[in-house]
């Protein structure tokens, strides 16, 4: 007789219980200081600016390329350049902005600096619709978010309090 091997696959009881272990060890820990919000903010910028400037120059520099080259392809076309700049850039901005905070719990930036986003109500991520919610809310009130967050004792966005989020120190000293 021929012996099966036992496949031993995780319990769905058993991730269920990590799961929520998770998603309550997120809701447990503090809120984000303001001034760390500002610190990842701004290494945000300094990652984008980074990107897309470096990604620029070398398109342009590939249009210079095409111009003085004898024979210009459809790929050094300076319209196919122009295009594939903005394709980019905005994709770039999709993967930065809204699927890291949806996949990853933050940006670069705030997890950098041990910072995570995550849902107010039951502490898991967001998803990709509620990560694109947040993002807008936050880039249409941008400066009254600032002045929100400093006036509130939680430290909690305008855009965190519409998109029901929080963002969570998850590193370093309480």
């Amino acid at each position: 007789m021929e012996q099966t091997p036992l496949k031993r696959e995780a319990s769905p009881n058993i991730q269920e219980a990590l799961s929520q272990a998770e998603q309550e060890h997120w809701l447990e820990r503090p809120n984000a200081p303001v001034a760390l919000r500002l610190a990842s903010f701004v290494l945000d910028l300094i990652f984008i600016y980074l990107f897309i400037h470096g990604e620029h120059r070398l398109l342009q520099t590939l249009s210079i390329y095409s111009a003085t080259a004898d024979h210009a392809t459809f790929l050094l076309n300076p319209f196919f350049l122009g295009f594939l700049d903005i394709f980019l850039r905005t994709s770039f901005l999709f993967f930065y902005l809204i699927f890291s905070v949806s996949h990853f719990g933050g940006t670069v930036g705030k997890l950098l600096l041990g910072l995570r986003v995550v849902d107010s109500e039951s502490g898991k991520k967001l998803s990709l619709t509620r990560s694109t919610s947040r993002l807008l809310f936050g880039l249409s009130t941008n400066l009254l978010s600032a002045s929100v967050a400093m006036s509130r004792p939680d430290g909690r966005t305008l855009h965190d309090l519409l998109s029901r989020t929080h963002v969570k120190k998850v590193r370093g000293r309480t």
